[in-house]
């Protein structure tokens, strides 16, 4: 009798918003490759499931090419796509803990029935709408093994005002990998890693590693012709001669544009000619601060400096990722678990592109050997951050080109996501 790998997720199956989004789609399209893998080295073989929140078309991040493709490889896999869900008829995707709650039930409903096919079930539960599954699946189930998957947390990501009701709901879920046998906690991260056993005290023996990183091998990560590059900023008014300062996150005070402006302020105070570009898109029905961000580029008079996008676009940072003359992608977040925006830019820009300057604290150290394949700076000191990118738009290229190589080679050894998905499904599968 077959077993069977069920993915559960709100974000990535049917829709993309957000980094969450953005591994999930890894994850499915490494399934094939995970499967023969798995067949070769342990001789077992798998059906791959996915479940996700049903969401109606005009759901923010809704693609139907995303689904198509998510349907097309479970369905070659001997699986189908799930539908759940989760009390917003159709329009959130994450929602509030009442969500998650109902998400969490009817995910472990849909677990339950698929299990009875398969001799085992390994269930990756992603993320905090689905961390309670473990609390309600029946015990009379006995052949699913369940790994909880948190990209943030808590702690991580309100380290000042908390919210209880999260925080309650996090605190039941984490209770159940070493209460339940068959329920394990998987590691996406140092940073992540380390915060929650501070607080929730996790037996190291059910703690599976699953480090967040691309898909190398991914389609998407092919460059692209010089000429569609060039193309695609001059139609959204970027200065392509001059050299350019990136940054991309949502549009909330934590993600550190504010931070971003004032540097770049001083900068053009300095008399660089360069030029700021950032995304800094609002979630759908979510407080943004966007008038703020429009108000400081007004007090500093620097709209024609700046070429601010307020949307939602997947797209166009590939290709300031690969234009020669983007030196800087800054990403200035107050506190981020791990981020995968440094890892992007070192694999788009192997060829022409920036050097990534992150802030000095939580998943971004990990990452970054400051100096030597990036930078890592304090955000809230924007005299630093504006020293720190003027010294890389005028760096030497031998120098420049040399910190961006020791970072694509550390985003090839370190963060391979496929290798880390088959790992983590190879210890699921021996676990006795």
């Amino acid at each position: 009798m077959k077993s069977a790998v069920i993915y559960v997720t709100y974000d990535g199956a049917i829709n993309s918003t957000c980094g969450v989004g953005v591994l999930s789609q890894y994850f499915v399209k490494s399934m094939p490759q995970v499967s023969a893998t798995l067949h070769k080295d342990l001789k077992v073989d798998i059906d791959f499931h996915v479940i996700a929140i049903n969401l109606n078309k005009d759901a923010h991040g809704y693609s139907g090419a995303i689904k198509e493709t998510t349907s097309g490889i479970v369905k070659s896999l001997g699986g189908a796509l799930h539908y759940i869900e989760n009390g917003t008829e159709g329009t959130e995707n994450y929602g509030d803990k009442n969500n998650w709650d109902l998400a969490s039930k009817n995910a472990t409903n849909l677990i339950a029935s698929i299990s009875k096919n398969y001799y085992k079930v390994y269930t990756y539960l992603i993320d905090t709408p689905f961390l309670n599954v473990p609390k309600y699946m029946p015990s009379s189930i006995n052949n699913v093994i369940n790994l909880l998957v948190p990209h943030s947390d808590v702690y991580s990501h309100f380290p000042e005002n908390i919210p209880r009701d999260r925080l309650d709901w996090e605190s039941e879920a984490f209770k159940t990998v070493n209460k339940y046998s068959n329920t394990y906690l998987a590691s996406t991260s140092l940073f992540l890693n380390k915060i929650i056993n501070q607080h929730h005290s996790i037996n190291e023996r059910k703690i599976i590693e699953l480090q967040t990183g691309l898909l190398l091998s991914d389609s998407r990560f092919e460059l692209s012709n010089i000429d569609e590059i060039r193309n695609r900023l001059v139609s959204k008014g970027i200065p392509i001669h001059k050299p350019i300062i990136f940054s991309v996150g949502r549009a909330v005070p934590y993600k550190g544009f504010e931070d971003l402006i004032d540097s770049f302020s001083l900068l053009c105070d300095d008399g660089v000619d360069a030029h700021l570009v950032f995304i800094a898109s609002p979630f759908r029905n979510s407080p943004s601060n966007i008038n703020s961000l429009k108000k400081k580029i007004e007090y500093y008079g620097i709209s024609d400096r700046c070429t601010p996008i307020y949307d939602l676009d997947m797209e166009l940072p590939k290709f300031i990722y690969q234009w020669p003359n983007t030196r800087v992608v800054a990403q200035l977040s107050h506190h981020e678990p791990f981020g995968l925006v440094p890892e992007e830019v070192r694999l788009w820009s192997r060829k022409d592109g920036p050097l990534v300057v992150a802030s000095n604290l939580d998943g971004f150290v990990e990452q970054i050997d400051n100096g030597k394949d990036g930078f890592l700076v304090s955000p809230s000191d924007h005299l630093e951050v504006k020293n720190l990118f003027e010294v890389i738009i005028k760096m030497p290229e031998e120098e420049y080109a040399e910190i961006k190589h020791q970072g694509y080679r550390r985003c090839i050894e370190n963060y391979d996501y496929g290798k880390t998905i088959s790992e983590s499904l190879q210890t699921l599968v021996r676990l006795k």
